[in-house]
């Protein structure tokens, strides 16, 4: 009998665990997404009290702000058109001029405008200078001959010299006329180079006026010093000549001795330090030397015509009476 053998084969299967390929490109789930914060501006609260600060009218504006940059429409064509007679601001080389004070109060001259800014409309007021000395004045183009007249006299226009209300009354009226004068239509509104001319005349009129009394007081304060040296010089000489024949009657006295010239001049030494001639030149430096009427007219038309001419002014100075 046949024996069979049955081989039973076991197999081994050895388990991996499952391995997940993942899409490179998936995303993962949302509760593992931890996006980068968005940096977001904080709100702006609205406060109504600095937005009104940021369009409120200034009080207060420095000069710059308020200086024109430009001069085109101040001056005719004809004066500009010349660029080597023109300064580096654009105005013409007249505007310049070598007298007192005459900077600052050109700089007032310029805050006389034509017509306000429109921010000081809406504020309805005009600002203030920051700068001591200085204001804003408006002077339309439509005014009036009294209006400007007005207005030139109680600017700021070489106030510190203290000039007399009639004679400021006096050079606005006389600067207006001439204007008016040189106008084809009398009754037309003065162009704004018309406009600017009334205003630079009249300040150069205040200006001469005010260079001309300060070199009248020079000059005159200069004669009087001159006068009372002339007077010093004739009590020294009076008072000398009084010794020197002093001296010539007592070298011919019978009974005197020649004197030496050595002796002579110690004689005049003694006089000139002598407590009584002191005393006679301190009483001539006191005398009050006054110039009469005529002397100060001539001196007062010599400044006048001296400044004209240094100005190259077709100006003439007043008549002697």
């Amino acid at each position: 009998m046949s024996t069979t053998t049955t081989t039973t084969t076991t197999t081994t299967t050895t388990s991996f665990p499952s391995v997940s390929h993942k899409n490179p490109y998936c995303v993962a789930p949302p509760c593992a997404f931890k996006p980068l914060r968005k940096r977001t501006l904080a709100p702006i609260k609205h406060n109504s009290h600095h937005n009104n600060k940021l369009h409120t009218f200034s009080d207060r504006v420095p000069l710059r702000k308020v200086i024109p940059t430009s001069f085109t429409d101040m001056y005719t064509l004809e004066v500009l058109q010349d660029k080597r007679l023109l300064t580096p601001a654009g105005r013409p080389s007249f505007t310049q001029r070598a007298i007192v004070d005459w900077e600052k109060n050109d700089v007032r001259s310029l805050l006389i405008l034509d017509s306000p800014r429109s921010e000081w409309c809406a504020a309805g007021r005009i600002p203030d200078i920051i700068e001591p000395g200085f204001r804003i004045q408006i002077l339309p183009l439509t005014a009036s001959d009294d209006e400007i007249i007005q207005t030139l006299v109680t600017s700021d226009l070489y106030k510190e010299h203290g000039f007399e209300q009639a004679f400021l009354l006096q050079t606005a009226i006389y600067t207006v006329q001439a204007a008016r004068a040189r106008q084809t239509n009398k009754l037309a509104s003065f162009t704004k180079p018309e406009w600017r001319n009334i205003v630079e005349n009249y300040l150069l009129n205040l200006a001469c006026e005010a260079q001309c009394r300060l070199d009248f007081q020079k000059i005159c304060a200069y004669t009087k010093r001159q006068k009372k040296l002339e007077l010093s010089a004739r009590e020294s000489s009076s008072s000398s000549s009084s010794s020197l024949s002093t001296l010539s009657s007592t070298k011919h006295s019978p009974n005197s001795t020649s004197t030496s010239p050595l002796l002579r001049k110690a004689l005049m030494t003694c006089i000139s330090t002598s407590p009584e001639f002191k005393s006679q030149m301190e009483a001539v430096m006191r005398t009050k030397v006054t110039l009469s009427k005529a002397e100060k007219q001539q001196i007062w038309v010599k400044v006048q015509a001296d400044l004209y001419a240094r100005l190259d002014l077709n100006w003439q100075p007043d008549e002697l009476i």
